[in-house]
């Protein structure tokens, strides 16, 4: 982790040596978590919040006055990009499948209930995995070969995602709905993948 904030020191210093960081918009992010135990696991390729979700700061010029200082709200990577152009003022940003986070910056309200994260194990598509993030749940359908496994978690209750609810009965139309959602999105998306 020093090493970390020892690299983004250095940006920051050279920012500030050249007279630039007043007028910069630093991002700092990741591609992936990584799990470093949690659920018995040394790897990054999951959809535990270990591995899923990852920081998403963003230092605005020194002229810009966000309406927010934090949120929980559900956002993506692939918002990154169309935040950009419209902060920027560049249009035509909406042929991505993110959404500016612009909205949500200036202290208006969420952008979006939820969010689906996608894994592609291989190029055999096997051990693939899709989620959706939707109010205080997260599905997450999990592929070996021909079997899917399942996994829901009440992400309020259970940060730790310890308490499988997927096969509690009275979790049954939460988890089908979740499913539906899960798969209206690969249809949309095209995925190559069939659930």
């Amino acid at each position: 982790m020093k090493l970390l904030d020892d690299q983004v020191g250095k940006i920051v210093s050279a920012l500030k040596a050249a007279g630039l960081y007043d007028k910069a918009l630093v991002i700092f992010t990741a591609d992936h978590g990584e799990m470093l135990g949690s659920h018995s696991l040394w790897m990054k390729n999951c959809m535990y919040e270990p591995s899923a979700r990852v920081p998403l700061v963003m230092k605005f010029p020194k002229d810009f006055h966000p309406g927010i200082t934090r949120s929980d709200a559900l956002v993506s990577l692939i918002d990154v990009w169309p935040t950009l152009m419209d902060y920027l003022g560049i249009p035509d940003a909406d042929s991505t499948d993110g959404i500016s986070l612009m909205p949500l910056i200036r202290g208006k309200a969420p952008v979006r209930d939820k969010i689906f994260i996608q894994y592609d194990g291989n190029s055999a598509y096997v051990g693939n995995q899709r989620s959706v993030v939707d109010g205080d749940y997260k599905l997450i359908m999990d592929t070996f070969e021909s079997q899917v496994y399942l996994e829901l978690y009440n992400e309020k209750k259970d940060p730790l995602e310890t308490s499988n609810l997927a096969k509690d009965p009275a979790y049954e139309t939460t988890t089908k709905k979740l499913i539906g959602e899960i798969r209206q999105y690969m249809r949309q998306t095209h995925d190559l993948l069939d659930f």
